[in-house]
């Protein structure tokens, strides 16, 4: 079986090593409840108005018999100095956000305290902005899912967030994020629904002692824990996919 799996950046990063990742355990999970190997093709998504295009090349390309979408907060909830300084000053503004993002990638800097509270500090400045509007992920992710519902071989499935905030935020940044965060899981969990997808996520979010121990020290990407539960809990939902596409039911 062949699983295309549409998903971020801890797909590769983050430090955990590949039995551990997501999508390794997900597919271990698969292979076991279907009796058949499990081959997973990563590609990572970026919810820009060329990706239904992109996602429709992927499908003729790898033939996959399952694609599991994955949606992120980091597009809609996570505010970026960088990106504010790209927005504000155009070429000069891009060349000061670039050399922040190569800092944040760099984990002996990323992860130190001093790198963290001077980013706070200026969120709390400067002020970040965010990469895409809810409505516009939604629209766009709606677009990839009818794209691939026209493959009628294909079983899609759509993996929500469970909640997991990103900070730091500038002033009244978490609050705007989990209303932000929740507009999108309402609007793919209609899209879902209309679709006869199968569709999981939460409008809230976890408690911070739960996120503390699945999350890796940079803040964004998952631990080894993180991973493995994420991975549990994908892979028991492409097998209720795949199992009732088989059984010609709709998907729960």
């Amino acid at each position: 079986m062949k699983v295309l799996r549409l998903g971020q950046s801890d797909q590769r990063i983050g430090g955990v090593p590949e039995h551990a990742r997501t999508w390794y355990v997900a597919g271990e999970v698969l292979a076991r409840a279907t009796g058949e190997p499990v081959e997973t093709v990563l590609r990572e998504i970026w919810p820009e108005p060329s990706l239904p295009d992109l996602v429709d090349r992927w499908i003729e390309r790898y033939q996959p018999d399952l694609v599991f979408m994955k949606t992120n907060d980091y597009w809609v909830c996570t505010q970026s100095v960088p990106l504010r300084l790209q927005r504000k000053f155009g070429r000069p503004g891009k060349s000061a956000g670039a050399l922040g993002k190569r800092m944040a990638d760099v984990p002996r800097i990323a992860h130190t305290r001093l790198f963290k509270a001077g980013r706070l500090a200026m969120l709390r400045t400067i002020g970040g902005d965010r990469y895409f509007e809810p409505e516009d992920v939604v629209a766009t992710l709606e677009a990839c899912l009818r794209r691939i519902v026209a493959h009628e071989a294909v079983v899609p499935v759509v993996s929500g967030s469970v909640g997991m905030l990103h900070p730091p935020y500038g002033w009244g940044g978490e609050r705007q994020a989990i209303a932000r965060r929740t507009a999108v899981h309402e609007g793919m969990a209609r899209v879902c629904a209309q679709l006869h997808v199968a569709y999981t996520g939460r409008a809230g979010v976890i408690s911070k002692d739960e996120y503390a121990g699945l999350i890796g020290g940079d803040g964004l990407h998952r631990n080894e824990a993180g991973q493995r539960a994420a991975g549990e809990a994908e892979g028991e939902q492409m097998v209720r996919a795949w199992l009732a596409a088989r059984e010609g039911r709709v998907p729960n």
